[in-house]
């Protein structure tokens, strides 16, 4: 068996290597000569006027059917493959441009068999650039007990370009949305501009700073039937037992106690049972939350016996 495998590869080896290389060529015709087509997303790119803008829905891509045998699309990258359209030289309007397969230069043997959509549609206006000042979007209301007391943008204007028509309507932009209802204290937000159409364009930076000014919604309130405590929570006959109270302070604070309640206090005479006081005060509030107008009342007190 080894003889065999031995004369096998040394016998006639100039003939073998011969027709193996003719085998070669003739196979390299074949292959070369067996035509097939594959299908590819073109980019389209469209260039018109400095003096023109594109008012029209663009297209990004279009279907590409290309023809060719295995060698020739070997030799081809699909992202390198780009539909120029120039629309330079044309007027402000309406535009129809018809494909063909001359429109799109293809290497070595390959060539365009169809392109989907057969044309494309444009329409571009005279261009227009313009000085506008910025808005910012403030969105709803800042939480309870705060109040919005100003805001400003940095820049204030900003120049943007586009259709000559809708760029004359135009005096202000507006920012991206900013919800107030999620702020806690003054403070600066930078955001993009939001522009009215897609066919314009913001000439520069089209990010700006807003400064949003917020500060505690100051109410007074009045509240009756307060009760009167002993200071340090002890037990004891009161005369009288509430009082009627107006307090000052953030709007949220002064909601809270009066969903949850609160009282004031009076002090502890540790020497005596009874006695006798003239004045009440709050404890363990906010440092915002103000006692106004507090009564010179006579307030007995009897405290109770352990």
């Amino acid at each position: 068996m080894k003889e065999k495998l031995k004369r096998f590869f040394t016998e006639y080896s100039r003939e073998k290597i011969i027709a193996l290389f003719i085998t070669f060529i003739i196979w390299t015709f074949a292959v070369n000569r067996n035509e097939e087509t594959r299908s590819f997303n073109v980019k389209v790119n469209v260039k018109t006027s400095t003096e023109h803008v594109l008012v029209s829905d663009i297209v990004d891509t279009v279907h590409v059917k290309v023809a060719g045998s295995v060698f020739d699309f070997a030799g081809i990258k699909p992202e390198d493959l780009v539909l120029k359209i120039d629309l330079t030289n044309r007027k402000p309007g309406k535009f129809t441009r018809f494909l063909d397969s001359g429109m799109l230069q293809m290497d070595g043997g390959l060539k365009v068999v169809k392109i989907f959509p057969s044309e494309l549609v444009f329409k571009t206006a005279r261009k227009a650039e313009k000085v506008v000042l910025i808005e910012p979007w403030l969105q709803g209301q800042p939480p309870v007990g705060w109040k919005l007391t100003g805001y400003k943008t940095e820049p204030e204007k900003i120049k943007i370009s586009g259709p000559e028509e809708a760029i004359a309507e135009i005096d202000t932009i507006s920012t991206q949305k900013i919800v107030l209802g999620s702020l806690k204290e003054s403070t600066s937000k930078n955001v993009d501009v939001s522009l009215p159409s897609p066919y314009m364009t913001v000439i520069g930076k089209k990010n700006v700073k807003v400064q949003i000014d917020l500060e505690r919604d100051i109410k007074i309130r009045t509240f009756t039937n307060v009760p009167i405590v002993v200071e340090g929570e002890k037990k004891a006959q009161i005369e009288p037992a509430t009082v009627k109270v107006r307090l000052k302070g953030p709007k949220d604070e002064l909601e809270e106690l009066e969903e949850k309640g609160f009282s004031v206090y009076v002090k502890d005479d540790v020497d005596r049972k009874k006695y006798t006081v003239d004045s009440y005060f709050l404890k363990g509030m906010s440092e915002e939350i103000e006692l106004l107008d507090a009564r010179k009342i006579p307030i007995k007190v009897k405290k109770e016996s352990k």
